[in-house]
Parts: structure tokens; C-alpha cells; sequence
């Protein structure tokens, strides 16, 4: 993923903080990240998930990119002091939940199948 992809589902993120929208349309762009960030995919995953193209354009390019720039700063600021160093490290009220490290999922204390999610 591109470092613009990381700054458009931040927005989503900021814009949209219930996670049934941030976080579905994250998922739906990241099943197909080799086209990230596409605008074409951006649009539809915006669309199947209510979130309004616009808004999401202005917050990626607000201050001529300073604005999405500085979320993803603090976003790598907070995954450092979380002490991530793997992607992807699932995290869940401050703590580790799961690891997916070499195709295998690892650290898992509470199981790694989708039920245990």
C-alpha cells in the first residue's frame, strides 16, 4: 500500500469513527491494494460504504497534503509506542490480540480462527 492509501483510510477513519464504515471500507479497498490508490476503487468502496468522495478528497489534500501527511505521522507515532514492529498486528483495547507473521497467524491467547475474532 502506498503511503496515500495509509492517508485515505485515515481520513475514513477521522471522518467516519464508527468502524462499520471506517473499517468496511478500509477492508473493501484493501482486497484489492494492488490498485490502491486508484481513484476508480476509492470511489466504489467510498460508495458501498456511505462515505461521501468529497470529503474524503478534501481531508487527503486539506493543507496541501500537510493534513493527511500529519495523520499518518501520528499514526506511526502511536504504532511505535505500541511497540509494533509486525503488519499485521491485530491490537484490541491496548493489546495484542493476534499476529500475522509468514502466513501464520501467532500470539494469538484467545485463538486465531475467525470465530475466536
Amino acid at each position: 500500500m502506498t503511503g496515500m492509501g495509509n492517508i485515505i483510510e485515515l481520513c475514513a477513519a477521522k471522518l467516519y469513527p464508527d468502524p462499520k464504515i471506517s473499517l468496511g471500507f478500509t477492508m473493501c479497498i484493501t482486497r484489492s491494494y494492488r490498485e490502491i490508490p486508484d481513484q476508480s476503487l476509492i470511489e466504489a468502496c467510498a460508495l458501498e460504504h456511505a462515505i461521501d468522495i468529497k470529503v474524503l478528497n478534501e481531508c487527503a489534500v486539506r493543507e496541501d497534503g500537510a493534513y493527511g501527511v500529519g495523520l499518518l505521522r501520528d499514526s506511526v507515532t502511536r504504532t511505535a509506542e505500541a511497540g509494533v514492529t509486525l503488519s499485521c498486528t491485530v491490537r484490541l483495547d491496548d493489546e495484542v490480540y493476534c499476529i500475522r507473521d509468514g502466513g501464520e497467524w501467532t500470539q494469538c491467547p484467545f485463538g486465531a480462527g475467525v470465530n475466536d475474532l
